[in-house]
């Protein structure tokens, strides 16, 4: 046999059980559900409903050993499925019997009187309805002066009026629905369960919202659920762990992860002091529909406490072809459980953008500009230029059409940019984008801020107006609506105290117009937000950094502080999160090795400054001073090579070199599998080896050991 080959292989199998272990202990690099779009979540949905609240009530389903909130609504209007009954049941997950409470995060609340649209899921585990996505599907209708809107809450959100939340003009939304459902695939077959709980278990209530505080100083057990998440590597293990460590890391809670309990939610087992986390095994969340993961803990409010007892919480995630294809990527998934844990601790969600508790998932699941998946026979795009494949319309939907001037018709006129099902728009020949509108201006009366424009002078005349509202010039974080109507003024009701950038566009079949003027309209006595932070410095201790910085010395008053680290200057893919508190000193242990590049940005309710400076951190390993291997030497009996040597000073693992020649490294150069100071080498090849040995440590290579002449015969 070959001298070369036989030696090569000796290391060579080795070395890959070396790599294989080496690979299995890399760390993770971090990146709550996206943001769908109304026709996303129109596909999604099994159920559109629009209609009035009549009763709300909490009860226990034995079947599922679980809490629930019911909420009755009065139907007005079926916009996708087909329903027999004028008065149906959604169910949704959490609530409160007597002292026990189980609390998830991210329900939307409902109230008697309230009049709705909501996006429906079926749940597979008893066929009832539930909100698509939890808060994103539930939308209140309420009067304004200019006609009724369409209000969806932020969770996390702060009151300052309706500004805060995602407003539309109700009227034109809802036939850009009913627009949008004619065109998309029919809803999912199967029965559905409308039925109310039984009144002797049923009590007046509203599903409870997280508090806003972690509910246990104590140190809490994170178990996986069998088979945990079967896309990852291990389950997903690593990534839950590193989540857990960013709760300990900040002080929050102590979170021990390893355990593995059996299959099934935290939300139908009797709580035991542990946080669970798995994939949906009790048909909990819709396969086809939006909603990524559920979270939250089971609390118990015994003697009056202000701040409940915690029982045991969970996470469980959902199994679908959706969610599977974001949380398959390991960055998603591991920024998700950071998320999702914080509620398991009681956390609410945040109103900062950037915060790892923001209600939105930091990644877009691998799918770049488009996401496509077939669900209940529905194709889903974020490309606005995809076409579906017909399908039949689903029953209580308008067909009529009604012809304008130019022959175009009135359900073709619709804002492309929303458009993502049905997408198969075409415009009558003729008409144009609208110029845009003019001399916006305002008049704020009370609680009343009255806009008034000019309709655009030239162009083809717009079909609505859009609204956009930002807490910044050009922004549009505040709101981003259309009025649904074309006549050239809005009111809306607001309140707090804030300061508001608005301007107006026209919109018609063909598209969207140039914003107009802006308008800068200060609501109450709003505060500054405030000043950028300097003098920011960082140190690096192994793998625990510090960061100090200096307070801004202009603007409002801080509330907390966002730290952003990027893997290049100005990035913030490697962190982006709230600190929480107003400190100008910040710590972390844990911290992988590499270089980041940092800076932080001072927040309070008006909004975030500008970044401070930017320093690069270098994180390494803590190294000894680093020898080379003495006396080396080599033993030879037949074809088989016993090497031995003295450790080098301070080393972690050994390099083996052989070359034909003084000094090369042709024939080998690699890195043993240990720290062990003896390597035997059988059925080597005849031939003459320079060999040599230096050692490693996570920082450096030592110069080499002495060379020795290994000659097999």
């Amino acid at each position: 046999m070959n001298c070369r080959v036989c030696f090569r292989w000796f290391v060579c199998s080795v070395t890959m059980a070396v790599l294989a272990l080496l690979h299995a202990v890399q760390p993770a690099y971090a990146d709550a559900a996206p943001k769908w779009t109304d026709a996303q979540l129109a596909g999604f949905s099994d159920v559109i409903l629009r209609g009035r609240v009549a009763r709300v009530a909490v009860a226990k389903d034995e079947a599922a050993d679980s809490i629930y909130t019911y909420v009755s609504l009065d139907v007005a209007e079926v916009l996708k499925g087909s329903l027999a009954d004028s008065r149906v049941t959604i169910k949704q997950l959490g609530g409160q019997v007597g002292q026990t409470a189980l609390q998830i995060a991210g329900q939307p609340t409902f109230e008697a009187g309230e009049d709705v649209l909501v996006f429906l899921e079926v749940r597979p585990r008893d066929h009832t309805l539930t909100t698509t996505a939890q808060w994103q599907g539930k939308f209140t209708i309420t009067a304004a002066p200019a006609g009724s809107l369409a209000i969806r809450k932020y969770p996390g959100g702060e009151t300052q009026g309706i500004f805060n939340d995602e407003s539309r003009g109700a009227a034109g939304w809802l036939d850009q629905l009913r627009h949008i459902v004619s065109d998309g695939a029919p809803a999912a077959a199967g029965p559905i369960d409308t039925s109310w709980p039984d009144e002797s278990t049923a009590a007046a209530g509203a599903a409870t919202t997280m508090i806003g505080g972690r509910w246990s100083d104590a140190a809490v057990r994170v178990d996986t659920a069998s088979p945990g998440q079967p896309a990852l590597a291990d389950a997903g293990e690593r990534q839950l762990r590193d989540a857990a460590d960013f709760w300990t890391a900040n002080g929050t809670a102590t979170l021990h992860t390893g355990g593995l309990q059996a299959a099934g939610c935290f939300t139908s087992r009797s709580p035991d002091g542990r946080i669970a986390v798995g994939i949906d095994g009790c048909g909990e969340l819709s396969p086809t529909g939006a909603t990524l993961a559920i979270s939250g803990g089971w609390v118990s409010y015994d003697d009056g406490n202000a701040v409940p007892t915690f029982l045991g919480g969970g996470v469980i995630t959902n199994g679908g072809d959706v969610a599977t294809r974001f949380l398959a990527q390991s960055g998603c998934f591991e920024r998700l459980m950071v998320h999702e844990l914080g509620h398991a601790l009681g956390l609410s969600d945040s109103s900062e953008s950037g915060g790892v508790m923001t209600p939105f998932l930091a990644c877009d699941g691998g799918f770049g500009s488009a996401l496509s998946t077939t669900a209940g026979g529905t194709t889903l795009k974020l490309s606005p230029t995809v076409s579906v494949r017909p399908s039949a319309k689903p029953t209580f939907v308008p067909q009529g059409r009604t012809s304008i001037a130019g022959g175009v018709h009135a359900d073709n006129l619709y804002n492309k940019v929303a458009c993502v099902i049905g997408c198969g728009i075409t415009v009558g020949a003729g008409v144009s984008v609208p110029t845009s509108p003019t001399n916006l201006t305002y008049v704020l009366t009370g609680s009343t801020l009255a806009l008034t424009w000019v309709a655009p002078p030239a162009g083809d005349p717009p079909t609505s107006y859009q609204v956009e509202v930002g807490s910044s010039s050009g922004g549009t974080d505040v709101a981003n609506f259309l009025t649904g109507s074309t006549a050239t003024t809005f009111s809306v009701t607001v309140s707090g105290s804030s300061t508001y950038f608005i301007r107006v566009r026209a919109t018609n079949g063909a598209g969207t117009s140039n914003p107009s003027n802006e308008i800068v309209a200060t609501i109450g006595s709003p505060s500054l937000k405030p000043g950028v932070p300097t003098g920011l410095i960082a140190t690096a201790s192994g793998s625990s950094v510090a960061l100090a910085w200096t307070a801004p010395t202009n603007g409002g008053a801080v509330s907390s502080y966002v730290v952003q680290a990027g893997s290049s200057p100005g990035l913030a893919d490697l962190a982006n999160f709230s600190t929480g508190n107003a400190a100008t000193i910040f710590s972390a242990g844990g911290v992988g090795t590499g270089t980041y590049f940092v800076r932080v940005l001072a927040s309070n309710a008006s909004g975030t400054s500008a970044a401070s400076n930017e320093v690069v951190l270098v994180v390494g390993p803590t190294c000894a001073t680093l020898g080379p291997p003495s006396n080396f030497a080599a033993t030879i009996s037949g074809s088989t090579v016993f090497l031995s040597w003295t450790a080098g000073l301070g080393a972690t693992s050994y390099r083996l070199q052989a070359g034909s020649a003084v000094g090369r490294t042709d024939l080998l150069d690699t890195v043993l599998p240990s720290v062990a100071t003896t390597l035997t080498a059988v059925n080597v090849g005849v031939g003459n080896y320079f060999v040599r040995v230096l050692s490693l440590n996570g920082c450096a290579t030592s110069t080499p050991s002495n060379e020795l002449l290994v000659s097999v015969r």
